[in-house]
């Protein structure tokens, strides 16, 4: 696409290549909310048993936010499972 010349705009072809290389970086995984853990990437909207949106697509969990969407699951639920991407170098610790 870059030796088109023209063809495509430069500022998504950026994008393009960003995107693609957070992918290449990272394998998507269906987990619950308990499994979850830091430098995760959401690759799904996270929602309430409502359909209430709690995190957005594409946000990397803090443990902070690790810790606080656990507790929601315990006292109000979630729905699971959450699709997440996993750092390539994490798998081992991840099942």
């Amino acid at each position: 696409m870059k030796n088109r010349s023209g063809w495509y705009d430069p500022n998504v072809l950026a994008a393009l290549e960003v995107v693609i290389g957070v992918e290449a970086e990272h394998n998507i995984r269906a987990i619950t909310v308990g499994e979850m853990k830091e430098k995760m990437i959401l690759a799904e909207d996270v929602l309430t048993q409502e359909g209430e949106l709690l995190l957005s697509k594409g946000q990397e969990i803090s443990q902070q936010q690790s810790d606080l969407l656990k507790k929601y699951a315990q006292t109000s639920g979630l729905k699971e499972p959450i699709r997440v991407m996993v750092p390539i170098e994490d798998q081992t610790d991840t099942p």
